[in-house]
């Protein structure tokens, strides 16, 4: 009675944790909140919109990283102060993306702001990440849908 749970948990924590290369390109509705493990696993990143959804034009989100904790539920560990982060926007058919470099901030408790962000059409985009400090080099991506 008691493996039943652990081995749930466990299934559970699995299907979360996929890597960057493993992540779905294809985009779904956007999710506030939404958790990934970066492509080798060093972070737990969630992301945020400052208005719970993209649209088309600037938009500000907030990405927080996070140390992995087994105890913890996925995007609740530690935050991770001093990474150097990058971002690109880019449709999932590669035909757009983004023409001004968003500028990444650091805000406290490992959560950065990340802005601007312009959509200039509807549809599936990607947001990947470079997440780096000292010789940990990783990154994630975000793929969901922008509705004009």
């Amino acid at each position: 009675m008691g493996v039943r749970p652990r081995l749930v948990a466990a299934f559970a924590w699995a299907s979360l944790s996929l890597s960057a290369c493993e992540q779905p390109t294809s985009a779904t509705d956007f999710v506030d909140g939404r958790v990934e493990m970066s492509e080798h696993a060093a972070f737990s990143t969630t992301l945020y919109h400052e208005d719970g959804e993209p649209t088309l034009g600037a938009n500000i989100f907030y990405l927080r990283v996070a140390m992995p904790d087994p105890d913890v539920a996925p995007g609740l560990g530690r935050g991770v102060p001093g990474l150097d982060i990058s971002v690109d926007a880019t449709t999932t058919d590669g035909s757009a993306g983004m023409e001004v470099a968003a500028e990444v901030s650091y805000q406290g408790n490992g959560v950065y702001r990340v802005a601007p962000i312009t959509f200039d059409r509807d549809g599936p985009w990607n947001m990947d990440f470079a997440i780096s400090v000292g010789e940990i080099d990783d990154s994630v991506r975000f793929s969901f849908y922008v509705e004009g």
